[in-house]
């Protein structure tokens, strides 16, 4: 359960990095009961966002699941460029949640908060 960086905003604007490693290089890092395999990407569609606290979007990414792969996300891009939001794509809101309103969506209308 990874994650992919589609669009990363803050080193240079609208390049896609791809595929980033999130398996932990020491195993005390590693959920518990996570494997090697847990980590890695499986080419999931469901598109996320990462922010900092005033709301500048740092990257564009794409993970496996809302839970496991966005946590990794959320974990590398505070490590990596002090990001503390996760947003999820409303449309893959709807997809997981149907018609439920969500009671944080972005201004634009197009994101939801998920994590942070």
């Amino acid at each position: 359960m990874g994650f992919k960086v589609t669009r990363d905003y803050v080193n240079d604007n609208d390049k896609e990095i791809g595929t980033v490693s999130a398996v932990p290089s020491n195993p005390f890092q590693w959920h518990m009961g996570a494997s090697e395999e847990d980590y890695l990407y499986k080419e999931g569609k469901i598109k996320v966002r990462l922010l900092d606290e005033d709301g500048n979007v740092y990257f564009h990414g794409l993970v496996d699941d809302t839970v496991f792969s966005a946590e990794l996300f959320l974990d590398w891009g505070m490590r990596y460029a002090g990001a503390t939001n996760l947003d999820l794509s409303m449309d893959d809101w709807k997809k997981e949640r149907g018609e439920e309103e969500h009671p944080y969506p972005s201004k634009d209308g197009k994101w939801v908060s998920l994590i942070g």
